[in-house]
């Protein structure tokens, strides 16, 4: 397990909200022999709006799968004229997921959407096969407890959340 590289960062956000400090995160690169990609986890402060943003769009998008195909599409795409150029790719993606965001906020007032951390086991959830492949499985648990325990900044107290 090589997760070597770790910076702080500010997420990508959105027009409707532009404050300091509820956008930072950790960001953690690195790999692992049991999977054959590399990984990027990004650890969010509980309680800031970038911990919301995610996991609403995750929801969002499973119940959604036309839009998640949509989405699908547009990484692909993205990645195939942007294969270098982060920067570019990011530029692009960014305010498509915003719109994402819009109806997925509007979806979340309709049906009264509450963050959850995790998804319920046993529940039906509607992922289309090419996303569902790099959903991430139990067995990175032990993989980000790892990482958290290498964590020293105390604002990024983890590894008892983490189960």
């Amino acid at each position: 397990m090589d997760f070597s590289e770790s910076i702080r960062l500010t997420d990508h956000k959105p027009p409707w909200d532009d404050r300091e400090g509820v956008w930072d995160k950790l960001y953690v690169k690195g790999g692992n022999s049991g999977f054959d990609f590399p990984m990027n986890i990004h650890i969010r402060k509980q309680g800031n709006l970038n911990q919301e943003y995610p996991l609403l769009f995750r929801d969002y998008l499973r119940e959604h799968t036309d839009s998640a195909q949509a989405y699908y599409r547009l990484k692909c795409e993205l990645a195939r004229y942007h294969p270098d150029d982060i920067d570019a790719y990011c530029d692009i993606k960014d305010p498509a997921c915003d719109l994402i965001m819009v109806a997925a906020r509007d979806w979340a007032k309709r049906v009264g959407w509450k963050m959850s951390l995790r998804q319920e086991r046993g529940s039906e959830v509607k992922i289309p096969p090419q996303i569902a492949q790099y959903e991430v499985q139990d067995i990175a648990i032990s993989h980000l407890r790892a990482i958290v325990g290498r964590l020293s900044d105390s604002g990024y107290d983890l590894a008892r959340r983490i189960s």
